[in-house]
């Protein structure tokens, strides 16, 4: 039980950092292609 609570965290930790590369991604790209 607990090995597995830590295992969904680390998938969230990772979903979330995931998440936020894409949104840094999609700013640069639109901030490149706009300027």
């Amino acid at each position: 039980m607990h090995h597995q609570e830590i295992m969904s965290e680390s998938i969230e930790t990772t979903l979330a950092l995931v998440d936020a590369e894409i949104v840094c991604f999609k700013f640069v790209v639109c901030g490149t292609v706009f300027h």
